[in-house]
Order: C-alpha cells, then sequence, then structure tokens
C-alpha cells in the first residue's frame, strides 16, 4: 500500500510522491549491496528509487535484513509485524499445525 503526500518548493508548485515500501527481500539485497560497494547512501537510494533516509533506516537493521533467507515467506513480507499475544500465536500455529496432519 502506498500512500501519496505532497510537498511544496520555494517557487509554490506542488510535487506528489509515493512512498515506498519495499519487500524484505529487497532490502536485503540493499544491505549486501551497500556491503560489497562503495557506494554512498544517495547512490544506494537513487539505484532503489526510495529516499536516503529510507536507506539509512535499513542499513541501521542490516545485521537483521542480512539473515533472512530468500526462500522464506518472510523474505515476501513488506513488515515484521510483532504479535501482542506471542504465547497466543505459538499456541495458534501449534493447533494450525496439528489440524493439517
Amino acid at each position: 500500500m502506498s500512500s501519496t503526500r505532497s510537498k511544496r518548493s520555494n517557487n509554490d508548485k506542488i510535487y506528489i510522491y509515493k512512498k515506498k515500501v519495499l519487500l524484505v527481500s529487497k532490502k536485503k539485497q540493499l544491505c549486501q549491496r551497500a556491503r560489497d560497494t562503495n557506494l554512498t547512501q544517495q547512490q544506494l537510494a537513487n539505484e532503489f528509487k526510495i529516499g536516503r533516509s529510507f536507506v539509512t533506516e535499513i542499513l541501521l537493521k542490516s545485521d537483521k535484513w542480512l539473515n533472512v533467507e530468500n526462500d522464506t515467506a518472510i523474505a515476501k513480507c513488506k513488515r515484521q509485524r510483532i504479535p501482542l499475544f506471542p504465547q497466543i500465536e505459538d499456541a495458534l500455529a501449534l493447533w494450525l499445525d496439528n489440524a493439517i496432519e
């Protein structure tokens, strides 16, 4: 889901830009690219067509993104949400596994 925001410049022209959300696999690619090359954050932002501050946020958590396997369901997610009730989530997952068998 992307949202649009408007920004005014000094010339009173309104520029509309979309907020980008990257998949976890793309965040991993960005971290690998930053590690393997000497590109600046602005160059990475231009390459992935996102803002420089977003690149900074991703690189701060690069250990987390680099540990994700590409073939898992997590890699295809846009966001990782922490459950409010982790014990209930674990019990539900266990029940679902038993129900499928």
